[in-house]
């Protein structure tokens, strides 16, 4: 192929021994050569194997075309980037290029190039290897989320199997409308496999037992996951879910008022299904969630603290009342 990074004279800056002097770099680093000028422009680059990590950003021009040998011109210090666009072996005098873009033809193409130093004063490089590649790379396949969870009373969520995110507030409190905002890493599709609880003072389903106001409790629940990458929400709370109840009381809502509700008032109480979190499970089974309105929940104190999306809904099970411990699914294919 014809060579296609040359560059001309570095204004003279002593050689090798002032790269490695010099130390820092960029974030966002960027290798581009611009066919018009001649210009090859490297933010970012490391020095590797010198006696102090250094980071440059460094301009250099075509000496010659064909073969192409480019001259360096300036490097400023930087602060070191976390992927610098190039580095530069100081033993072997090798410039490695990840990624340059070449600029100023009828299309941007892209290719990693490797050159190796023909002379020190000045500092002269030639092309040695040049290969295509795409100028766009892939998008990272871990990503960061945001998740936004309200409940009446406590929720926990699962990423597939592994926990990561829990109510701060044990279930054991009587009254608990706090928020949670948390994050985590994940990669699409994402499995969120929620457990949610209304408070119950026991298996009745009561709360407040013995006092005046003794009485049958409410949940509800809204979320949502935002990908931090695009700024998008990618998941909320709706229809879309699927629901199993594990513990319903009182299954005879006319023991609300008993003396003694936990001898008068029945219930059903089932473990957790085997394998539930699985992104096989049949959930032929599962009801879909219920969606409720903010009158209908009564949202209280960490709800008004989350701007939540438009989409975003108040959901149970079909009994708001009677149903106290649930397990919900929602897959995000990304």
């Amino acid at each position: 192929m014809r060579p296609i990074l040359a560059v001309s004279p570095f204004r003279p800056l002593g050689g090798l021994a002032l790269w490695a002097a010099i130390a820092a770099a960029t974030a966002a680093p960027t290798a581009r050569y611009d066919l018009g000028t001649g210009r090859l422009s490297l933010g970012g680059l490391a020095l590797t194997g010198a006696v102090q990590p250094a980071c440059f950003d460094v301009e250099l021009i075509t000496h010659t075309p064909d073969p192409l040998v480019v001259e360096l011109e300036s490097a400023a210090p930087v602060a070191c980037p976390a992927t610098p666009s190039a580095t530069f072996d100081v033993p072997t005098g090798t410039l490695q290029i990840a990624r340059v873009s070449l600029t100023g033809g009828a299309q941007t193409v892209c290719y990693t190039a490797t050159l190796n130093t023909r002379s020190t004063a000045p500092l002269r490089l030639a092309l040695s290897a040049a290969t295509p590649l795409a100028c766009n790379p892939p998008e990272p396949t871990t990503r960061r989320f945001k998740g936004e969870v309200w409940a009446d009373n406590w929720f926990a969520l699962y990423l597939g199997e592994t926990l990561v995110a829990e109510d701060s507030v044990p279930i054991t409190t009587e009254r608990s409308f706090n928020a949670e905002t948390f994050q985590f890493e994940a990669s699409y599709p994402l499995e969120l496999n929620f457990v949610l609880k209304d408070y119950k003072q026991n298996d009745s389903g009561l709360e407040y037992i013995g006092a005046p106001n003794q009485q049958i409790g409410d949940g509800g629940m809204i979320m949502q996951i935002t990908d931090l990458q695009t700024g998008k929400v990618v998941a909320v709370s709706s229809s879309a879910m699927r629901c199993t109840v594990l513990h319903k009381a009182p299954l005879n809502p006319s023991c609300e008022k008993d003396r003694n509700p936990s001898s008068t008032c029945l219930f059903r109480n089932l473990p957790e299904p085997a394998g539930w979190k699985s992104p096989d499970l049949d959930l032929s089974g599962w009801e879909a969630a219920t969606v409720y309105s903010a009158a209908e929940v009564g949202p209280k104190e960490g709800y008004f603290g989350v701007t939540w999306d438009p989409t975003a809904r108040f959901i149970w099970t079909s009994d708001l009342r009677l149903d106290n411990t649930l397990l919900c699914k929602l897959r995000v294919p990304g």
